[in-house]
């Protein structure tokens, strides 16, 4: 052989391992490449799983919170109504009682005018009478109270002396008064 067909089958055996090595590169790569997409697939999976637990504890822990609102909202709800029953409770107390005080002033104010015509009345009648008796005593004012005075002097003397006890001789006269009063 020659060097000339040595190097020929040299350069085809290079060109050989070259376009062989080309090909097995090729083929390793393939294999990489389709393990590399493996691997982003599985983490893919991996990370939509994740965000699917993760959703799904978020919807509960929402669900709970919500619910626990609504309990509280419908406590409170309760807490309300339920003042508002004992204030509009209070609110008829208040108006009756304010009724019943109305018509207590109005039944005052009639007993008061009741009251004011009778004593018009009767201080007509004392005038009438003190007419009277000066008339038919043909006495003045002061000598009609004077001889009054002394009627009822002699008249607490009479009921002292008739309701004191047989031995009330020591007793002192304010006790007498005191007594007769």
């Amino acid at each position: 052989m020659s060097l000339k067909e040595l190097l020929l089958v040299a350069g085809a055996a290079s060109l050989a391992g070259v376009i062989f090595g080309y090909f097995l590169r090729w083929i390793v790569s393939l294999g990489k490449k389709g393990s590399v997409e493996l691997e982003i697939k599985q983490m893919l999976l991996d990370a939509k799983e994740e965000a699917k637990k993760i959703t799904e504890e978020s919807a509960k822990k929402a669900e709970v919170s919500l619910n626990q609102s609504r309990l509280e909202i419908k406590e409170k709800e309760e807490k309300f109504k339920k003042t508002e029953d004992r204030l509009i409770h209070k609110e008829e107390l208040l108006d009756k009682r304010q009724t019943d005080l109305d018509k207590e002033v109005e039944s005052l104010k009639g007993k008061v005018a009741d009251l004011r015509k009778i004593k018009e009345k009767v201080e007509q009648m004392e005038l009438q009478k003190t007419e009277e008796l000066q008339k038919i005593a043909r006495l003045t004012e002061e000598e009609a109270k004077t001889k009054l005075l002394d009627e009822i002097e002699r008249k607490r003397t009479r009921k002292t002396r008739e309701a004191r006890p047989r031995n009330s001789d020591d007793r002192h006269p304010a006790a007498l008064v005191v007594g007769y009063v």
